[in-house]
């Protein structure tokens, strides 16, 4: 038996995201199946951020933490999480379709893989433009 009870486990470090982390949640979850986590480490909000990510209910674990940054919040997720696979996303961003698909096939294609990552999209006033092309990396470890 496996040692994970799930298949993929998503991070969010947040610390006063209540104006953007709906969007991204919600990108995020369109993505997640039943097999999948979503944990949100709160950072010592000021904001109404806590309210928000509790407005989704059970398909969100939202975790207090202590103020102390994006390591500890990221390692205290860490501490948490249930996946095989772990995955990162930061309140201001959003999913491309397919993209936990995508990225597992792709780890599970290369057994000598450690981790995945692809491109990113700099949103501009709701309109995308490249930041950075598409490549292929490769990490022995």
């Amino acid at each position: 038996m496996s040692a994970y009870s799930k298949r993929v486990s998503v991070l969010f470090h947040v610390r006063n995201g209540a104006a953007a982390i709906e969007h991204a949640l919600t990108s995020v979850l369109s993505e997640l199946s039943e097999e999948d986590e979503l944990i949100v480490v709160d950072d010592k909000s000021v904001d109404c951020t806590r309210n928000v990510v509790e407005g989704y209910g059970d398909r969100v674990t939202c975790i207090s933490n202590s103020g102390s940054g994006i390591v500890d919040g990221l390692n205290t997720g860490l501490h948490h999480a249930r996946g095989m696979y772990i995955a990162r996303c930061d309140a201001d961003d959003a999913w491309v379709t397919d993209r936990v698909s995508a990225q597992i096939d792709a780890l599970e294609s290369d057994p000598d893989a450690a981790a995945c990552f692809g491109a990113a999209h700099r949103l501009l006033r709701n309109a995308f433009s490249a930041a950075w092309p598409w490549r292929r990396f490769r990490y022995r470890a």
